[in-house]
């Protein structure tokens, strides 16, 4: 079964201590080649912009990775939405996502491994997109709206509160990446795997933030 299935939690109290990591800043030492176990590890970038209800609330979100070896890892998303980092080679799977909306604070786990990269290594950096994520906490079911209940219905009930556009730009992303990092970086395009249903068109995306952002969604 090639559906995505996943399990949303809210709480209404912000829990300070989960955010404290996005205040940490990126620095460039840990992405020097002398940094970096090639025979281990890679480094990974790409963008991301999370619409969340009615809001954009990117900077206030986070992910959760876990690799080949059930190593997990936590990955800050910048207020521009760039993401970099180091994790270990080979598929890394997309297990939850973590944001807050005014005072409240939203997950979303994953229950399977059929989102995912393949990180390099050996070297070479693996950008895995420049993705959109459109995320409804209420009853609002994206793929009903864009497909129609029928067609919606037909890929699955677990595909209905968290979907994806995705594009791959990846020279102007690494440019970004290495005017933050200062650092110059070979890099290759290794985009993330969607099962069939959560990835939709660049298209029918802008119909739908369109929507989400009028709060015309509920």
């Amino acid at each position: 079964n090639l559906i995505v299935k996943g399990v949303y939690m809210k709480s209404i109290i912000f829990l300070l201590v989960t955010f404290t990591f996005l205040s940490c800043a990126t620095s460039s030492k840990n992405f020097k080649p002398e940094s970096i176990n090639k025979d281990k590890e890679g480094v990974f970038f790409g963008k991301i912009k999370i619409i969340m209800d009615g809001d954009i609330v990117t900077s206030n979100c986070y992910f959760q990775t876990w690799d080949e070896n059930e190593e997990r890892a936590h990955v800050n998303i910048t207020e521009s939405g760039l993401v970099v980092g180091k994790l270990g080679k080979g598929k890394n799977h997309l297990k939850a996502l973590f944001c807050r909306n005014g005072m409240t604070h939203h997950n979303f786990t994953f229950k399977d491994d059929s989102i995912y990269f393949l990180n390099v290594g050996n070297g070479i950096s693996s950008y895995f997109g420049d993705l959109s994520i459109y995320w409804s906490s209420g009853s609002f079911n994206p793929l009903v709206f864009l497909l129609g209940a029928g067609a919606a219905g037909a890929i699955g009930p677990e595909v209905k509160q968290i979907v994806f556009t995705q594009s791959d730009n990846l020279t102007s992303t690494r440019e970004e990446v290495e005017e933050l990092l200062h650092v110059e970086i070979d890099a290759k395009s290794s985009i993330f795997q969607f099962p069939k249903g959560r990835l939709i068109s660049e298209e029918q995306g802008k119909k739908l933030e369109k929507r989400m952002l009028k709060g015309d969604h509920r």
